[in-house]
């Protein structure tokens, strides 16, 4: 019961972490998203008019490509993660071994 008691701030800490990390994903999702939004009006111009008889498709494609851009963000987030974890095993390892 008492390592439960000592891990609870660290798993409070990590969900803090992570509650931010979210926030700033759909925060940062709305650049990512112009973006994309832009980039995609530059290759297909005439987007519009193929989606204009229907407002809710338009509108679809609008939100596909939010929530897209707010996963690409947060996925960052996770490879960096995990990248930062593999240097640290490796520096602790490569300490070890002298």
């Amino acid at each position: 019961m008492e390592s439960l008691l000592k891990l609870l701030p660290k798993l409070q800490k990590f969900i803090a972490k992570e509650f931010l990390w979210s926030l700033l994903s759909l925060i940062l999702g709305v650049p990512v998203f112009l973006v994309m939004a832009w980039v995609i009006g530059e290759i297909l111009p005439n987007l519009e008019e193929v989606l204009a008889g229907e407002q809710m498709a338009f509108n679809e494609f609008v939100l596909y490509l939010y929530a897209t851009s707010v996963v690409c963000v947060y996925f960052v987030h996770i490879v960096n993660g995990a990248i930062q974890t593999a240097v640290k095993k490796v520096a602790t390892a490569a300490k070890s071994a002298k």
